[in-house]
């Protein structure tokens, strides 16, 4: 009787620790999501490093890490959490879209794309996972591709900015100017607070033509663009539309910029600069207005103005190698070359393949290609 007793004990004392292990791993990743929501995602990573120890096959805890570490720039560590998920569960179906997202931004193109269609195929996060995908067959060179897929991301959600805004990019890059701008002036009225008081534009190429300078900006900003812009990781790990009115103002804040690049490689810098000063009325911290309107002003032959903008675009956008290129090649043109070398410097930390165009801009000014 005594040993039954017993045995029974150590039964009751093995599930009360197994209970409390259990609920301790829950506490850990209730407190991760708390501190992602307040934009402390070391904070986050840290409990659920207790997580996963307490409880080693805690699917919910690896996917929630991944998407702590992808926020914080660690691909590698958000590629490893997301396998193991994977590992743990295949058919756990958000999986599969968060690490299309990483392989994205790693350059993984066939990689993402096979995630995307998976995507897709079991209908998880359709209007993101189309936008994704979209995005992977613009940087793969297929713009045609990447148009059908924003356009059935338009048709699940035709009233989000970003859908059209990512259709803008595509349609740029097979020259449909008009197109490109009929797109933006779309997003820029579904998402600007009052698009009434926006100058509808026109994408008919005018006489005038861009110069140099704004069309590296095109150039780069395209290649270090997010590649969904309208979309995030929330507690749990997962991508979603961010629908929030903010987002949304963001949105069309990016549209009017985008746009304004649009306008300034046809010659137009006015409309360009009333562009990117409407972007920064609706989001006073957006970089790629500031880098815009800086190009527009430098195509005004106004420095001063455009140096002023080049250093807001670095203010807000310190890991944008092109803002640092942008303001590096301005100082380059007024003698200020230990300064610029500065700013070349840091954008090759950044963007170790921007080196060739660094160089270029270097030998030409200075007649040596010393970075």
């Amino acid at each position: 009787m005594k040993r039954v007793l017993l045995a029974s004990l150590l039964v009751a004392v093995f599930v009360a620790s197994s209970l409390a292990q259990s609920n301790t791993a829950n506490d850990y990743l209730r407190s991760a999501r708390a501190r992602m929501q307040q934009g402390d995602f070391a904070g986050a990573i840290t409990e659920l490093d207790k997580a996963v120890a307490a409880k080693p096959d805690f699917t919910q805890a690896y996917y929630t890490r991944s998407g702590a570490r992808l926020l914080s720039g660690d691909l590698d560590g958000a590629l490893a959490d997301v396998e193991k998920v994977i590992s743990l569960d295949s058919n756990f179906k958000p999986a599969y879209n968060t690490r299309a997202m990483i392989r994205l931004r790693k350059g993984d193109y066939d990689g993402a794309l096979a995630d995307y269609d998976h995507s897709i195929a079991v209908g998880w996060l359709a209007y993101e996972s189309y936008i994704g995908r979209g995005n992977v067959k613009r940087a793969r060179g297929d713009y045609d591709g990447a148009i059908e897929d924003y356009g059935a991301a338009i048709a699940l959600n035709p009233k989000s900015p970003n859908a059209y805004l990512n259709r803008a990019s595509a349609r740029r890059h097979k020259g449909d100017t008009e197109g490109a701008v009929a797109d933006y002036n779309i997003a820029i009225e579904n998402g600007a607070p009052d698009p009434s008081a926006i100058t509808p534009r026109s994408g008919v190429a005018s006489e005038a033509g861009g110069d140099k300078h704004s069309a590296s900006v095109e150039r780069h900003t395209e290649i270090h663009a997010e590649p969904i812009p309208d979309a995030r990781i929330v507690p749990n790990g997962a991508t979603t539309e961010v629908r929030s009115e903010s987002q949304q103002r963001r949105g069309a804040a990016m549209a009017l910029a985008d746009r304004a690049s649009a306008m300034l490689q046809q010659g137009d810098a006015d409309a360009a600069i009333e562009d990117c000063t409407r972007a920064i009325e609706i989001d006073p911290k957006l970089w790629l207005a500031y880098l815009n309107r800086g190009s527009a002003r430098l195509h005004k032959h106004d420095e001063a103005g455009a140096l002023a903008d080049y250093n807001k675009a670095v203010e807000f956008s310190p890991q944008s190698p092109i803002a640092f290129f942008q303001r590096g090649s301005l100082l380059l043109k007024q003698g200020k070359t230990e300064e610029a070398r500065e700013d070349f410097d840091r954008a090759l930390k950044i963007a170790p393949s921007m080196k060739p165009m660094i160089e270029r801009e270097l030998k030409h000014a200075t007649g040596t290609s010393r970075p």
